[in-house]
C-alpha cells in the first residue's frame, strides 16, 4: 500500500532519530483521536477529506503513496506525518499498513516532525507564512530550538526568522499588556525596530492602550509610523526613571491629537498637512530600506530606485526654493 521514500529517511537521519521501515502496523493499534486536532494544520482537524479521496483513488489505480511516520506510545500508535494517506488506506478496509516507525523520547523531535513534515516532504502543506510562524512559536519559543537550527532544517533564512520572531514576540507582549489580539505585521516590525521589549513589562497599561489605539484607528502602516515614532521615542537610560509615567504621558499626548480623536470618535477630521504626509512616506521608505540593509537582501533594479530618489531630491529642492521665494517676497506693512 505504501512505499519507502528517501526524503523521509533523510529527514529522520538529519534529526538523529532511530527508525525502522515496517509492514506490520495495524489500524486497530492507532491511538484514539489519531485524526483529530493537529497543531501542524491550520484547520481545526487533521483530516482533509478531498485529499483522502484523492489518495484512495490513486491507490486503487496501483500508485503507492509514500509511507507515513509513526510513533508508538502507551495510548497507541500516533501519526506524526501521513494522516491523509493512513485514512485513505483505511477506506480500503485494510487491516495493516506500512510506514516508518520511530523510537525517541524527545518531545522536540516529535514536535519538529509533526510541524514541519508537510513543508519538508512535499505533502499537502499549509501556507508557508503560517508554518513559519508556528515553527517559531512552538519550536523556538517553546522547545528552545535556535533560529540557526530552524534555518538549517527548514531552509528559511536566519534574517527572515529573526524579523518574524520579533513580530511574534511583540504581538504576544502587547496582548499580555491588554493590547489587541493582532496588529498588522508592518506595525509590529516598525515597533520592534525602534522600541524596547523590556519596556512593556515596566509600563504594560499605557503601552497596551497605545496598541489598542493603533488598532481602533484603522490606519495603514505608513500613517502609523509617526505615531509609533513619537510614542516609542528613545528614552535615556536611568534606573530611577518611572517608565510607566513616561509612557502614560506620551499616551495622553497621543490621545489629545485632533486627528487621533477624530479617527477614534468620529469627530470632524483635521486635514493632515502636506509636510506630515511627506514625512510619513519618507520615514516608511527609510524603515523598509534600513531593514533590507540589515538583512543584507539582494535587491534587483536598484538603478530604478536611484532614478526615483533623484526625482524626489529634485522635487524637494524645488519645494525648498519656492518656500525661500515666498519668504523673501513677504512685505512688511509700515502703517
Amino acid at each position: 500500500m505504501f512505499t519507502k521514500d528517501t526524503r523521509t529517511e533523510n529527514l529522520l537521519t538529519k534529526l538523529g532519530v532511530a527508525w525502522e521501515w515496517t509492514n506490520a502496523l495495524l489500524y486497530k493499534d492507532l491511538a484514539p483521536g489519531w485524526d483529530g486536532p493537529n497543531y501542524g494544520r491550520l484547520s481545526v482537524r487533521s483530516r482533509m477529506e478531498d485529499v483522502i479521496l484523492e489518495y484512495a483513488h490513486l491507490m486503487e489505480l496501483g500508485s503507492a503513496a509514500p509511507g507515513g511516520i509513526y510513533h508508538l506510545t502507551p495510548r497507541g500508535l500516533t501519526i506524526l506525518d501521513g494522516v491523509q494517506r493512513t485514512a485513505a488506506g483505511q477506506l480500503g478496509n485494510d487491516l495493516e499498513f506500512s510506514g516508518y516507525l520511530i523510537r525517541t523520547d524527545s518531545r522536540r523531535v516529535l514536535v519538529t516532525i509533526r510541524l514541519l513534515a508537510n513543508h519538508l516532504l512535499a505533502g499537502h502543506p499549509e501556507p508557508v507564512e503560517w508554518t513559519r510562524d508556528q515553527a517559531i512559536e512552538v519550536l523556538v519559543n517553546d522547545q528552545g530550538m535556535s533560529l540557526r537550527e530552524l534555518s538549517d532544517l527548514a531552509g528559511w533564512s536566519v534574517p527572515s526568522l529573526e524579523k518574524i520572531k520579533q513580530q511574534l514576540d511583540w504581538g504576544f507582549a502587547l496582548r499580555a499588556a491588554g493590547g489587541p489580539e493582532s496588529l498588522p505585521k508592518g506595525m509590529l516590525n516598525h515597533i520592534a525596530q525602534i522600541a524596547r521589549l523590556h519596556d512593556v513589562t515596566k509600563a504594560p497599561k499605557p503601552i497596551g492602550a497605545f496598541a489598542n489605539i493603533l488598532k481602533d484607528m484603522k490606519v495603514n502602516n505608513g500613517d502609523s509610523i509617526p505615531l509609533i515614532n513619537d510614542f516609542f521615542a528613545p528614552i535615556k537610560t536611568n534606573r530611577r526613571l518611572d517608565l510607566h509615567k513616561v509612557y502614560a504621558k506620551r499616551l495622553e499626548e497621543i490621545q489629545s491629537r485632533p486627528e487621533v480623536d477624530e479617527l477614534l470618535h468620529g469627530k470632524k477630521r483635521v486635514p493632515r498637512g502636506n509636510e506630515t504626509k511627506i514625512l510619513g512616506v519618507l520615514k516608511a521608505a527609510d524603515t523598509v530600506i534600513g531593514s533590507l540593509v540589515k538583512s543584507k537582501a539582494s535587491i534587483p533594479n536598484l538603478d530604478q530606485c536611484f532614478q526615483i530618489l533623484n526625482r524626489i531630491q529634485k522635487n524637494l529642492d524645488a519645494l525648498r526654493a519656492e518656500r525661500r521665494k515666498q519668504w523673501h517676497g513677504v512685505k512688511i506693512s509700515t502703517t
